[in-house]
């Protein structure tokens, strides 16, 4: 009779520690499909749409970027606050020439609000482009220009308030 009554402990113990880890294995496997669908319907925003063909194109920018800097005046470029602005002033070696290109203004958090801007000085070489429509936060701007039939390249990032 005790030695049912210990079987019979035994089998029921066991049973439990059997149900126990089919439960633990089903809530590791629920839990892991409920983070890879997840995962799955996040939006991932890269820098730009072409990134990957951009950087086979690093060395040129590279250069472009070199060509920047050793120009015996720089490009200027602040953001005014107060007056709402990104002020851009071109090296005074172009301002003969036509100047060309774009000003990229991206936004890392959010790629739909990524604005492109043709590259436009008025006579003293100096190009203001408005903030106050532009969503508050951090911002990379990207000038590329050509002038002399050379790429020039110069980035900053501002924090738009």
């Amino acid at each position: 009779m005790e030695k049912e009554k210990t079987q019979e402990v035994k089998t029921k113990s066991n049973s439990k520690w059997g149900i126990g880890i089919v439960v633990l294995y089903s809530g590791f496997v629920l839990f892991m499909l409920t983070l890879v669908l997840f995962v799955t319907f996040q939006k991932i925003d890269l820098v730009s749409p072409d990134y990957y063909q951009k950087d086979l194109t690093h060395q040129s920018r590279i250069d472009a970027t070199n060509r920047a800097e050793a120009l015996l005046e720089k490009l200027k470029f602040a953001y005014l606050p107060k007056q709402n602005l990104l002020s851009i002033g071109f090296p005074k070696e172009h301002l003969l020439e036509d100047v060309t290109g774009q000003i990229t203004l991206f936004r890392p958090s959010d790629a739909s609000l990524d604005q492109i801007i043709k590259i436009a000085p008025n006579h003293s070489g100096q190009q203001q482009i408005k903030t106050q429509r532009l969503a508050k936060g951090l911002w990379k701007v990207t000038i590329e220009w050509q002038a002399s039939g050379d790429e020039y390249f110069f980035s900053e990032t501002v924090y738009i308030e």
